[in-house]
């Protein structure tokens, strides 16, 4: 049986408006596929630079935060493509705290970062996902700023649908791997026509996590029960079943950028120490 004690759950987005984060600047625009897509709750909306010269897109968190990963979502990098991250205290970028270069890599199926040619992941089928996307985490940065430059194209433009800088949380209870759930759910249906033709109504499918938690830290609890309270339903947040799992495959099929569906929690009234918690998180797309 699977090991989820080390689940990383994300709603603490710095980057987004909610916290108060903002995208200061980008090299270029692309008609209306404006920076401010950047920080789109739908990832199929994206950020796109008008030509295939280096972007760089500078961000401000408001206040200095604690930054423990990077989330790129809808992207369009490939092999030879670079992503370099740097965060800094000062708008001027002389204090840096974190500077770290990634390859850009694309997949057969169109998500994930495995090299052209590779196995496709992010989804159990290639249907399943239509977002590429790029997840890094990295030792604490404490700083207000970050800017990525993109770098590598020859020709063509760069594109990001969504673009998160986070930190996370694992929750300490137990027994969540006897409760996980990971599914494809499937909105496509059909019917027959007077004649007998047989009409299909094709919706994207879309993957979704069901868990629940037992024996939750008194800290715990209130971190999920916050987490619902402020991003409801209709903010952003990330799941990661095996975060920097050696099985890369394994990583990104339990990687979803989603949002809260259904949260519920409750104490024992026998015991105060018992306490649980139920999410399920639904992928958008």
């Amino acid at each position: 049986m699977a090991d989820f004690q080390n689940a990383r759950l994300i709603w603490k987005i710095w980057s987004d408006t909610h916290f108060g984060g903002s995208i200061t600047s980008v090299t270029s625009e692309a008609g209306n596929m404006l920076k401010e897509n950047l920080q789109s709750a739908q990832p199929s909306i994206p950020w796109r630079s008008s030509s295939a010269a280096d972007q760089t897109i500078v961000l401000d968190m408001g206040t200095p935060r604690p930054i423990r990963g990077l989330g790129i979502w809808n992207h369009n990098f490939e092999p030879g493509d670079t992503v370099q991250l740097e965060i800094a205290t000062d708008s001027g970028f002389s204090t840096i705290m974190h500077d770290e270069t990634y390859e850009g890599k694309s997949s057969v199926y169109g998500l994930g970062e495995q090299p052209l040619g590779s196995d496709g992941l992010g989804g159990f089928d290639e249907n399943a996902v239509d977002a590429p996307y790029l997840l890094k985490w990295f030792t604490e940065a404490g700083a207000q700023y970050a800017r990525i430059t993109l770098s590598g194209k020859s020709s063509g433009y760069y594109q990001i649908g969504r673009l998160a800088l986070f930190d996370w949380f694992s929750p300490e209870g137990g027994n969540l791997e006897w409760n996980y759930l990971m599914e494809v759910v499937q909105l496509s249906s059909g019917s027959r026509a007077r004649g007998g033709a047989w009409q299909s109504d094709d919706k994207a499918d879309y993957r979704q996590i069901q868990g629940t938690w037992e024996w939750l830290t008194a800290s715990d609890e209130k971190e999920l029960y916050q987490m619902r309270r402020k991003v409801k339903n209709n903010l952003n947040v990330i799941w990661s079943g095996f975060p920097e799992s050696s099985d890369e495959t394994e990583e990104q099929n339990h990687t979803i950028l989603g949002v809260v569906a259904d949260n519920t929690s409750g104490f024992s009234r026998t015991s105060a120490n018992y306490r649980n918690n139920s999410i399920t998180i639904a992928e958008v797309i």
